[in-house]
């Protein structure tokens, strides 16, 4: 029963890793597409990236390798996100308040731009 399991879970490890080997392919020919077009140069650097990725016997390092790089980019970009944009980079002193706080601050604005507007600019612009 145990070895059975311990299959199990090795299966599954070899679909992850399918997985990130096709991302990572999907990322190589979209960036050989956006960069280089559709010419001969492009097919060729993505069939030596895909010749690697699927045959190289160093995939299980480099892919390990890739996986932490995106793992550490993807916390480190949401930890910036959240301190500068959620929480308004907010200090210990109080600091700058979030560009936009809640729904009704955009609201109030909006109210004030409506009411600069002239009554022309408020029928053609749908205002009533």
């Amino acid at each position: 029963m145990f070895p059975l399991f311990l299959d199990g879970i090795f299966e599954l490890f070899n679909d992850f890793n399918l997985i990130l080997k096709l991302f990572v392919l999907m990322s190589i020919y979209s960036f050989a597409k956006n960069h280089l077009g559709n010419n001969f140069l492009a097919i060729i650097i993505v069939g030596a990236f895909a010749f690697f990725i699927f045959f190289s016997g160093l995939w299980p390092i480099l892919g390990g390798i890739y996986l932490l790089y995106m793992l550490l980019t993807f916390g480190i970009a949401g930890i910036m996100i959240d301190y500068f944009f959620v929480g308004g980079g907010q200090t210990a002193g109080g600091g700058d308040e979030s560009p936009v706080s809640s729904g009704a601050d955009v609201a109030k604005r909006m109210a004030s731009q409506r009411a600069r507007q002239g009554p022309a600019q408020k029928r053609v612009f749908g205002g009533r």
